[in-house]
């Protein structure tokens, strides 16, 4: 449990770094497309708003718990950590 849980949190750190990193990469690009449907998008936020949720309920467990148990800290940190990556990620759902 401890390294999945260490590694799922190092692995959102990465995530994080790498939305930046595309956010910094994709201001140079010129995109001439389509319109987007409204549906994709709206689908996109809705699943956004659950993840936002469901990590905002772990920080909240992992902090009324013990800080002592390992399995704990990591919990709250996972939750801790998806709150911004989410954060990110829908930076562009929405801007697009």
């Amino acid at each position: 449990m401890y390294l999945a849980d260490s590694s799922h949190c190092i692995v959102l750190l990465v995530s994080i770094l790498a939305t930046l990193l595309g956010f910094l990469r994709v201001q140079k690009l010129r995109f001439h497309g389509e319109d987007q449907s409204a549906l994709g998008s709206n689908m996109l936020l809705l699943s956004a708003c659950g993840i936002f949720s469901y990590s905002t309920f772990n920080v909240v467990a992992g902090g009324l718990s013990r800080h002592d148990d390992l399995k704990n800290v990591l919990v709250f940190a996972a939750g801790a950590i998806t709150i911004p990556q989410v954060r990110t990620k829908n930076g562009c759902i929405i801007f697009r």
